[in-house]
């Protein structure tokens, strides 16, 4: 009986166990910042999880936070800046891991050729 009730004790804990990192990977709220010296117009995120369209995010600035089903570290990614397009298509998520409920912050920098905008990085950080 002892044996019985120890391995009802512990199945209990490894289902409680995994309702909890399930739910780690909910509702996983993301703000972007422009951390650019130009004007991001258009910009879009979709994480699997949810699709936003953040507007126009002036130099410097930090939008609200959007709340998200789940994301990965990486995602889908657009914006214009003047007529110059920009764009991260993910092409899987195989092996990735969702990332943890939080919130979270998109810094955005723009690297320049010549003065003009010529790609983007993008970093996540648990804020």
């Amino acid at each position: 009986m002892k044996n019985l009730t120890a391995s009802l004790f512990i199945s209990a804990l490894i289902f409680a166990g995994c309702n909890v990192v399930g739910n780690d990977d909910t509702e996983v709220e993301i703000r972007v910042q422009n951390t650019s010296s130009f004007t991001i117009e258009g910009l879009r995120i979709a994480t699997g999880g949810g699709d936003f369209i953040y507007e126009s995010l002036q130099p410097g600035e930090v939008s609200d936070y959007k709340l998200y089903d789940y994301s990965y570290s990486y995602f889908f990614v657009s914006f214009s800046i003047d007529t110059n397009n920009f764009v991260q298509q993910p092409i899987d998520y195989v092996g990735e891991s969702k990332i943890k409920n939080g919130k979270y912050t998109y810094r955005i920098s723009i690297q320049t050729f010549e003065d003009r905008p010529d790609y983007f990085i993008g970093d996540l950080k648990k804020d």
